[in-house]
């Protein structure tokens, strides 16, 4: 499922966070006790700092249903106001027809519980809600034609345009440690890397955030955005048009699948808008083999949707790189604490290589090509 982080108030946030570690029958009789199911199989799916598991269950008149139950980490369950905040933007923006799982109640009416649950790992309290289940597949499995990175552009933009009309005082997050305003925080879990060819670029990335990025907050745009728009949170569907959402005659006519849906919002914060198309760029860039293309045409498919003004649009490179930054960095510091989490070491090949280019090009050269391949779908 989604690439899931822990919401972190100090510098200690990594070490800070328990993962839930309930087994898979253990997922089953907590689901049969809190919501009265009949239960007839259970699949952990990937996580980060959560655990989510896939049910399906018997509904009435044997019609079976499909459901995300999902257990929070100990650090994330004790921050209510952004649960809530979770269950109400979720609700928001099914009503608003952007596809995505569904809160379910408890028999009481609730949409969430904190349970006191025994796992592998000890006797901890959780926060635990059930999630409708979206079929599909995940945006990582199709290749990046650039009718996908259009249409995931679209797709993301759409998102953040029904955002402009949501906000809840959970997501004044200041301290969460995946949001790019906290990028400061990643000088205190470089050391993790023993090259000093990583120190050094990491160090300069961070820098060039501070210098360029922060510098310019005042002149930015706020609202509530996605905050994780990566390649396990967007589900796709194979379909068979070939020109789809709007990717018009510069579409290569071999366009498989839509975007139809996005999985979670565990990242969401009140932020800069910006923010959310970067951290879309550097995800869908780090699967792909021509990161730099690819990366130019979701940017077309998303200001197609969500304008960015032209200072926003010379601060993508800033931005994309600190999030590369946080990701490769937070994720092998994180790997030292849980070793047995291979996950957890995800982008660290693909980050490295991408960074890497990205660091070796000047900005310009960036935006210029991004520039002609926007100005492709208008000619």
């Amino acid at each position: 499922m989604a690439s899931e982080k822990g919401d972190s108030s100090s510098v200690g946030g990594l070490d800070e966070v328990i993962k839930p570690s309930l087994t898979v029958d253990g997922a089953k009789e907590l689901a049969e006790e809190l919501y009265n199911f009949t239960v007839e199989s259970v699949k952990q799916l990937d996580s980060y700092d959560d655990q989510n598991f896939y049910l399906v269950v018997k509904g009435t008149d044997d019609k079976k249903q499909e459901y995300t139950l999902k257990v929070v980490n100990t650090k994330d369950s004790l921050n209510k106001a952004v649960q809530e905040a979770q269950t109400q933007l979720l609700l928001f923006l099914h009503t608003n027809g952007i596809q995505c799982p569904k809160p379910v109640r408890l028999p009481g009416g609730e949409y969430m519980t904190l349970e006191n649950i025994k796992g592998v790992k000890g006797t901890h309290n959780h926060m635990v809600r059930l999630l409708t289940y979206i079929p599909g597949e995940v945006y990582k499995t199709a290749e990046m034609t650039p009718d996908l990175c259009y249409q995931a552009g679209r797709h993301i933009a759409s998102i953040d345009s029904t955002l402009k009309d949501f906000y809840h005082k959970g997501f004044e997050r200041p301290d969460f440690l995946w949001s790019l305003e906290m990028v400061p925080e990643v000088e205190k879990y470089v050391h993790v890397f023993e090259e000093k060819e990583k120190k050094d670029i990491l160090h300069s990335v961070l820098k060039a955030f501070k210098d360029k990025v922060i510098a310019s907050y005042p002149e930015l745009r706020k609202s509530t955005i996605h905050g994780d728009y990566n390649e396990g949170n967007i589900l796709i569907k194979e379909v068979n048009s070939n020109l789809i959402n709007g990717a018009d005659k510069n579409a290569t006519n071999s366009a498989k699948y839509e975007i139809c849906g996005i999985l979670d919002v565990g990242d969401v914060t009140y932020s800069y808008c910006m923010f959310d198309a970067a951290i879309a760029l550097m995800y869908t860039m780090l699967i792909s083999r021509t990161p730099i293309e690819s990366g130019g045409h979701m940017l077309a498919g998303y200001q197609s949707v969500f304008p960015l003004t032209d200072l926003e649009k010379e601060l993508l490179y800033y931005c994309i790189t600190a999030r590369i930054a946080q990701s490769v960095t937070y994720g092998m510091y994180t790997y030292t604490l849980h070793p047995h989490n291979t996950y957890l070491l995800n982008t660290q090949e693909d980050g490295w290589r991408v960074l890497k280019n990205l660091w070796g090009m000047p900005n310009k050269d960036i935006l210029k090509q991004w520039e002609e391949i926007s100005k492709s779908y208008s000619s």
